[in-house]
Protein backbone atom coordinates (compact mmCIF):
# COMPACT_ATOMS: atom_id res chain seq x y z
CA UNK A 1 0.00 0.00 0.00
CA UNK A 2 1.44 3.37 -0.96
CA UNK A 3 1.41 6.34 1.40
CA UNK A 4 0.05 9.57 0.00
CA UNK A 5 2.17 12.63 0.73
CA UNK A 6 -0.53 14.84 2.23
CA UNK A 7 0.54 18.29 3.44
CA UNK A 8 0.93 16.91 6.97
CA UNK A 9 3.08 13.98 5.78
CA UNK A 10 5.21 16.34 3.71
CA UNK A 11 5.69 18.64 6.69
CA UNK A 12 6.75 15.74 8.90
CA UNK A 13 9.23 14.46 6.29
CA UNK A 14 10.72 17.93 5.86
CA UNK A 15 11.09 18.30 9.63
CA UNK A 16 12.82 14.92 9.96
CA UNK A 17 15.11 15.58 6.99
CA UNK A 18 16.00 19.05 8.24
CA UNK A 19 16.86 17.78 11.73
CA UNK A 20 18.96 14.95 10.30
CA UNK A 21 20.81 17.29 7.95
CA UNK A 22 21.50 19.81 10.75
CA UNK A 23 22.93 17.12 13.03
CA UNK A 24 25.12 15.79 10.23
CA UNK A 25 26.53 19.17 9.21
CA UNK A 26 27.38 20.70 12.61
CA UNK A 27 31.13 21.34 12.68
CA UNK A 28 32.47 20.51 16.14
CA UNK A 29 35.89 22.08 15.45
CA UNK A 30 36.29 25.61 16.74
CA UNK A 31 37.76 28.09 14.25
CA UNK A 32 38.57 25.39 11.72
CA UNK A 33 39.37 28.01 9.06
CA UNK A 34 41.82 29.88 11.36
CA UNK A 35 40.18 33.25 10.68
CA UNK A 36 39.92 34.36 14.33
CA UNK A 37 43.35 35.51 15.58
CA UNK A 38 44.61 37.90 18.23
CA UNK A 39 47.19 39.69 16.08
CA UNK A 40 46.93 38.55 12.48
CA UNK A 41 49.72 36.41 11.06
CA UNK A 42 52.81 34.93 12.71
CA UNK A 43 53.98 32.11 14.93
CA UNK A 44 51.15 30.43 16.84
CA UNK A 45 51.09 31.28 20.55
CA UNK A 46 54.14 33.52 20.16
CA UNK A 47 53.29 36.70 18.26
CA UNK A 48 49.69 35.74 17.48
CA UNK A 49 47.04 33.41 18.86
CA UNK A 50 44.67 31.44 16.67
CA UNK A 51 41.45 31.12 18.65
CA UNK A 52 40.69 27.55 19.71
CA UNK A 53 44.15 26.20 18.84
CA UNK A 54 47.28 25.69 20.96
CA UNK A 55 50.86 25.45 19.72
CA UNK A 56 53.17 22.88 21.33
CA UNK A 57 56.80 23.47 22.23
CA UNK A 58 59.17 22.06 19.64
CA UNK A 59 62.06 19.79 20.59
CA UNK A 60 64.61 20.73 17.94
CA UNK A 61 68.37 20.93 18.21
CA UNK A 62 68.23 24.52 19.50
CA UNK A 63 66.15 23.61 22.54
CA UNK A 64 62.53 23.97 23.53
CA UNK A 65 60.76 26.78 21.65
CA UNK A 66 57.33 27.17 20.16
CA UNK A 67 57.01 24.75 17.26
CA UNK A 68 57.25 26.29 13.80
CA UNK A 69 53.50 26.39 13.14
CA UNK A 70 52.52 29.65 11.43
CA UNK A 71 49.36 31.37 10.28
CA UNK A 72 49.50 33.12 6.90
CA UNK A 73 46.85 35.42 5.52
CA UNK A 74 45.61 34.72 1.99
CA UNK A 75 48.17 35.75 -0.61
CA UNK A 76 51.04 36.30 1.85
CA UNK A 77 52.74 32.89 2.10
CA UNK A 78 54.94 33.61 -0.93
CA UNK A 79 54.96 37.42 -0.80
CA UNK A 80 55.22 39.29 2.51
CA UNK A 81 55.73 36.13 4.59
CA UNK A 82 55.72 36.16 8.40
CA UNK A 83 57.94 37.10 11.33
CA UNK A 84 58.95 34.73 14.11
CA UNK A 85 61.15 34.89 17.20
CA UNK A 86 64.38 34.32 15.21
CA UNK A 87 63.64 34.84 11.53
CA UNK A 88 61.46 36.18 8.74
CA UNK A 89 60.57 33.81 5.95
CA UNK A 90 58.17 32.97 3.14
CA UNK A 91 57.53 30.00 0.84
CA UNK A 92 58.38 29.45 -2.79
CA UNK A 93 55.42 30.37 -4.96
CA UNK A 94 53.07 30.82 -6.46
CA UNK A 95 51.05 29.61 -3.46
CA UNK A 96 47.37 29.55 -4.40
CA UNK A 97 44.58 30.33 -1.96
CA UNK A 98 42.95 27.38 -0.22
CA UNK A 99 39.48 26.24 -1.36
CA UNK A 100 37.90 28.07 1.60
CA UNK A 101 40.10 31.17 1.20
CA UNK A 102 41.44 33.33 4.02
CA UNK A 103 44.03 32.25 6.56
CA UNK A 104 46.01 29.02 6.42
CA UNK A 105 48.39 27.30 8.81
CA UNK A 106 51.79 26.23 7.48
CA UNK A 107 54.09 24.02 9.56
CA UNK A 108 57.76 23.07 9.38
CA UNK A 109 57.87 19.36 8.51
CA UNK A 110 61.59 18.58 8.97
CA UNK A 111 62.06 16.44 12.05
CA UNK A 112 65.42 17.94 13.07
CA UNK A 113 63.98 21.36 13.92
CA UNK A 114 60.97 22.77 15.77
CA UNK A 115 58.43 20.16 14.75
CA UNK A 116 55.55 19.57 17.16
CA UNK A 117 51.75 19.50 16.79
CA UNK A 118 49.20 22.24 17.14
CA UNK A 119 45.93 21.06 18.62
CA UNK A 120 42.54 21.67 20.23
CA UNK A 121 40.27 19.64 22.48
CA UNK A 122 36.95 18.89 20.78
CA UNK A 123 33.97 18.51 23.12
CA UNK A 124 30.34 17.56 22.57
CA UNK A 125 31.23 14.09 21.30
CA UNK A 126 29.37 10.84 21.95
CA UNK A 127 31.48 7.79 22.72
CA UNK A 128 31.01 5.09 20.11
CA UNK A 129 29.82 7.53 17.45
CA UNK A 130 31.63 7.87 14.12
CA UNK A 131 32.84 11.31 13.04
CA UNK A 132 34.11 12.46 9.67
CA UNK A 133 37.24 14.60 9.77
CA UNK A 134 37.99 16.57 6.63
CA UNK A 135 40.42 19.32 5.65
CA UNK A 136 42.33 20.81 2.71
CA UNK A 137 46.11 20.48 2.65
CA UNK A 138 49.13 21.30 0.49
CA UNK A 139 52.93 21.12 0.37
CA UNK A 140 55.49 23.90 0.13
CA UNK A 141 59.14 24.80 0.72
CA UNK A 142 60.84 27.75 2.43
CA UNK A 143 62.12 30.34 -0.04
CA UNK A 144 65.90 30.48 -0.33
CA UNK A 145 66.47 26.72 -0.20
CA UNK A 146 66.98 24.32 -3.11
CA UNK A 147 66.19 20.62 -3.36
CA UNK A 148 63.26 18.23 -3.59
CA UNK A 149 61.32 17.65 -0.36
CA UNK A 150 58.54 15.52 1.08
CA UNK A 151 55.83 16.68 3.47
CA UNK A 152 52.38 15.87 4.81
CA UNK A 153 50.28 15.59 7.96
CA UNK A 154 49.87 13.08 10.75
CA UNK A 155 46.46 13.76 12.30
CA UNK A 156 45.59 12.36 15.71
CA UNK A 157 42.08 12.23 17.17
CA UNK A 158 42.13 10.77 20.66
CA UNK A 159 44.33 7.68 20.44
CA UNK A 160 43.89 7.14 16.68
CA UNK A 161 46.15 8.59 13.98
CA UNK A 162 45.73 8.97 10.22
CA UNK A 163 48.16 10.31 7.64
CA UNK A 164 47.95 12.15 4.36
CA UNK A 165 51.19 10.52 3.30
CA UNK A 166 54.30 12.49 2.36
CA UNK A 167 54.49 12.81 -1.44
CA UNK A 168 57.60 14.17 -3.11
CA UNK A 169 57.65 17.85 -4.06
CA UNK A 170 60.00 19.31 -6.66
CA UNK A 171 62.43 22.02 -5.58
CA UNK A 172 61.08 25.60 -5.50
CA UNK A 173 57.49 24.51 -6.01
CA UNK A 174 54.02 24.35 -4.48
CA UNK A 175 51.81 21.26 -4.71
CA UNK A 176 48.37 22.81 -5.03
CA UNK A 177 45.56 21.87 -2.66
CA UNK A 178 44.31 18.36 -1.86
CA UNK A 179 41.28 17.25 0.17
CA UNK A 180 41.57 14.69 2.97
CA UNK A 181 38.73 12.76 4.66
CA UNK A 182 38.91 10.17 7.43
CA UNK A 183 36.29 8.59 9.71
CA UNK A 184 37.17 8.27 13.40
CA UNK A 185 35.18 6.65 16.23
CA UNK A 186 35.02 8.70 19.42
CA UNK A 187 35.93 6.91 22.64
CA UNK A 188 34.97 9.72 25.05
CA UNK A 189 32.94 12.91 25.24
CA UNK A 190 35.97 15.09 24.51
CA UNK A 191 39.17 14.29 22.63
CA UNK A 192 42.28 16.10 21.41
CA UNK A 193 42.55 16.77 17.68
CA UNK A 194 46.14 17.47 16.66
CA UNK A 195 48.07 18.14 13.46
CA UNK A 196 51.75 17.26 13.15
CA UNK A 197 53.68 18.13 9.97
CA UNK A 198 56.12 15.46 8.88
CA UNK A 199 58.63 15.16 6.02
CA UNK A 200 62.20 15.78 4.96
CA UNK A 201 65.02 15.96 4.22
CA UNK A 202 66.78 17.92 6.94
CA UNK A 203 68.19 21.28 5.94
CA UNK A 204 65.71 21.93 3.09
CA UNK A 205 62.72 23.12 5.07
CA UNK A 206 59.64 21.31 3.76
CA UNK A 207 56.30 22.72 4.87
CA UNK A 208 52.80 21.27 5.15
CA UNK A 209 49.78 23.60 4.83
CA UNK A 210 46.22 23.12 6.08
CA UNK A 211 42.84 24.89 6.07
CA UNK A 212 39.12 24.20 6.36
CA UNK A 213 39.21 21.70 9.23
CA UNK A 214 35.82 20.09 9.89
CA UNK A 215 34.57 17.32 12.20
CA UNK A 216 30.96 16.19 11.78
CA UNK A 217 28.97 13.25 13.10
CA UNK A 218 28.16 10.39 10.77
CA UNK A 219 24.35 10.00 10.79
CA UNK A 220 23.41 6.36 11.60
CA UNK A 221 20.72 4.41 9.76
CA UNK A 222 17.56 4.45 11.88
CA UNK A 223 17.12 1.11 13.68
CA UNK A 224 18.71 -0.79 10.77
CA UNK A 225 15.78 0.21 8.51
CA UNK A 226 16.76 1.87 5.22
CA UNK A 227 16.15 5.59 5.54
CA UNK A 228 13.81 5.89 2.51
CA UNK A 229 11.53 3.26 4.11
CA UNK A 230 11.92 4.47 7.69
CA UNK A 231 10.81 8.05 7.14
CA UNK A 232 7.43 7.26 5.49
CA UNK A 233 6.87 4.62 8.20
CA UNK A 234 7.36 7.20 10.93
CA UNK A 235 5.13 9.64 9.10
CA UNK A 236 2.34 7.08 8.58
CA UNK A 237 2.38 6.24 12.28
CA UNK A 238 1.90 9.87 13.19
CA UNK A 239 -0.86 10.22 10.58
CA UNK A 240 -2.61 7.18 12.07
CA UNK A 241 -2.59 8.72 15.54
CA UNK A 242 -3.86 11.99 14.11
CA UNK A 243 -6.73 10.19 12.29
CA UNK A 244 -7.71 8.19 15.38
CA UNK A 245 -7.96 11.37 17.39
CA UNK A 246 -10.21 12.96 14.75
CA UNK A 247 -12.56 9.96 14.75
CA UNK A 248 -12.87 10.07 18.54
CA UNK A 249 -13.63 13.77 18.41
CA UNK A 250 -16.31 13.15 15.72
CA UNK A 251 -18.08 10.60 17.95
Amino acid sequence: MSIKHTPLVAAILVTIATATSANASTNLVSNGDFEITSAGTGLLNYNTVVSGWTNSNGTGWMGSQKAYNFVFAAGTADTTGVNTWDNHFKLWGPVTNSPTGGNIIASDARYDYYTAPFFQTVSGLTAGTDYTLSFDWAQGQVSGYTGATTSGWNVTFGSNTATTGTPSLASHSFSGWNHFTQIFTATSNSQRLSFLATGGPNGLPPFALVDGVSLTAVVPVLASVPVPAALPLMASGLIGLFGLRRRKNAK
